[in-house]
């Protein structure tokens, strides 16, 4: 019979300790083996809205006039919209309803002009073009949109209310994710990898909050060997590298959530022009 002297780790507690780290380090790794599996595609989209000029600015009143095809033009904004296939299985053509078809709406005004700035790639087709029978859509329109593909589309209207997507995409959901800066400074920023993004530009709770974590880890690690090894207690060894797990389950976890939330670096592969506006 093996006798434990008091404060020492016997074989099961180091057994324990050693299954605790590999069942903790197995749950984030199921789940994204997990999300591997067949999926449900979204399209995922966020937008860069900016008025250049209004009604009440100094240069109207100042006597300054627009028109386009006889009508006055009192108003002009610039819309950016970063759309992509979040995740799940491929976004095919013919999933697009020809009764409901995907397109930017806006909400008042007419759009003056659309095309598209960047795409993951060539092959899948995208392309944005004005509705002819309705001056307030914009046609979105695709040959298939595998996870990751998508593009960023420039939009120059009258009025000054921001657009949204519309339509239906059979198997698919649409959700708007947010607002995002698309300037130049901003698509640049895109072409970065999505984790050196996430520690530059991410979401500041989730970014700090990962961070605080992080140290938390390191300092709990720490702390518990210089305890254990000055007080030649298992007890605090145990406690210690148990925190340090769930720690680092906590970090992972919102490092994840915080990646999975950026727009993917992909869809800025090939610009299709460089023009820079407002």
């Amino acid at each position: 019979m093996q006798i434990v002297k008091e404060g020492e780790m016997s074989v099961s507690d180091i057994l324990a300790v050693v299954g605790l780290v590999v069942s903790v380090g197995g749950i984030p790794l199921t789940f994204l083996l997990a999300r591997r599996a067949r999926q449900r595609p979204q399209l995922r989209y966020r937008v860069d809205f900016r008025v250049i000029l209004r009604l009440d600015d100094e240069l109207f009143r100042r006597g300054f006039l627009m028109t386009l095809g006889g009508r006055k033009i009192d108003s002009i904004s610039r819309t950016r919209i970063a759309l992509w296939n979040h995740h799940g299985d491929t976004i095919e053509k013919q999933d697009n309803l020809e009764s409901d078809p995907l397109r930017i709406q806006l909400d008042a005004g007419e759009a003056l002009q659309a095309h598209l700035l960047c795409t993951s790639r060539y092959q899948t087709g995208l392309s944005v073009a004005r509705d002819e029978a309705d001056p307030a859509s914009v046609k979105l329109t695709f040959d298939f949109l595998d996870a990751g593909d998508g593009g960023v589309v420039e939009i120059i209207q009258h009025g000054t209310k921001k657009p949204v997507i519309r339509g239906t995409l059979k198997g698919c959901t649409i959700r708007e994710a947010g607002n995002v800066d698309l300037s130049q400074n901003g698509l640049k920023a895109i072409t970065t990898p999505r984790m050196l993004r996430f520690w530059n530009y991410g979401k500041p709770g989730i970014k700090w909050t990962a961070r605080i974590f992080i140290f938390l880890t390191i300092g709990t690690a720490i702390w518990g060997l210089i305890y254990s090894f000055l007080t030649q207690s298992g007890t605090s060894l145990y406690y210690s590298l148990l925190s340090t797990c769930i720690f680092i389950f906590l970090e992972f976890t919102l490092i994840y959530l915080g990646y999975r939330s950026l727009i993917p670096e992909s869809i800025t592969r090939y610009f299709v022009t460089e023009n820079e506006t407002l």
